[in-house]
């Protein structure tokens, strides 16, 4: 059964509203980085016949490192803000879409003057009071069927005001009637109103209440939903950019810590292939040609003193 519009409650020509299009903003902060802050090893450097401590500096690769996680971050905080404007809107969007659907059949029933289903022209309407724009009133109307329409300045899409009606009028047998459509009316069509075809009936969802819809109602001319669905596109983009950028700078820190890990690697291993050259520890004695230590002072064999280098 079709839900309808509700607009909240109205008192002395004002009223709370809720804007389907509303979004949250957010802020955010920044601080400056200090690198000693983040340093627990020093260095120390004798200067001037004493020691002193100074604090590591951040590497270009770690600096890199920082600034891709405030990256993830700032995307983060959009990722949330574009899910909130999603999910808090996506509801409405759809239940207005449903009341289309089953409006649709109500206007088609009443059109075809099905058993329990009516139409009304309400003809020569006629202004009763003074615009005000900007007030939530706008213009009481009577005309036909002893009718009275009050429209209500309710929302604002592409510079344009745009307003809904509460209307009441007295079928032969069934009594007074009310009804309440959607914002789906400019400021032009307010002022310019002089009859509105209604459909009615109670025989829909059989609940006991009247269903009321404008027949020339359709879902494309419900500012309403126009501005839910504003926000819910609005959302998926910022969602789908939001989880781009993440991915992003998740795999760019990835390459950098994996690069590093490669050149630490590359360095270690041509540490470790050096070729080292072992020192001559040996000489050989000048008279009997034997082997000795080299800082052995006379000839294990022959007791001489003169040396020369092995070859």
């Amino acid at each position: 059964m079709p839900v309808g519009p509700s607009h909240g409650s109205r008192s002395g020509g004002s009223s709370s509203r809720s804007s389907g299009s509303r979004s949250s903003g957010s802020s955010s902060s920044s601080g400056s980085y200090r690198s000693r802050s983040r340093s627990s090893r020093h260095t120390t450097v004798y200067v001037g016949g004493g020691y002193y401590g100074g604090g590591r500096s951040c590497t270009p690769k770690e600096k890199k490192i920082i600034a891709l996680v405030w990256g993830i971050i700032f995307a983060s905080v959009i990722l949330i803000i574009a899910a909130s404007l999603f999910f808090d809107n996506v509801g409405p969007m759809n239940l207005i879409k449903q009341d289309a659907g089953e409006y649709a059949q109500i206007i088609e029933r009443a059109q075809n003057q099905e058993e329990g289903y009516y139409i009304v022209e309400i003809t020569n309407i006629k202004q009763n009071g003074g615009g005000h724009v900007g007030y939530d009133i706008y213009y009481n109307l009577s005309g036909s069927h002893d009718s009275y329409f009050t429209a209500y300045n309710y929302l604002k899409r592409n510079g344009i005001v745009y307003f809904y009606f509460e209307y009441s009028f007295v079928d032969s047998e069934w009594g007074r009637i009310y009804g309440e459509s959607y914002a789906s009316y400019s400021e032009n069509a307010v002022t310019g109103l002089t009859e509105m075809t209604l459909a009615y009936t109670k025989a829909y969802d059989n609940d006991g209440s009247w269903d009321v819809i404008d027949v020339n109602y359709s879902l494309g001319k419900n500012i309403e939903y126009l501005s839910y669905k504003d926000s819910v596109t609005i959302g998926v983009i910022l969602f789908i950019i939001a989880l781009g950028l993440d991915s992003l700078f998740i795999y760019m820190i990835v390459r950098v810590v994996k690069n590093k890990k490669i050149f630490g690697k590359i360095a270690t291993n041509a540490t470790q292939t050096k070729t080292i050259q072992p020192t001559n520890k040996q000489k050989v004695c000048a008279y009997c040609g034997s082997i000795v230590d080299k800082d052995a002072r006379r000839c294990s064999s022959c007791g001489a003193k003169m040396f020369k280098s092995k070859e």
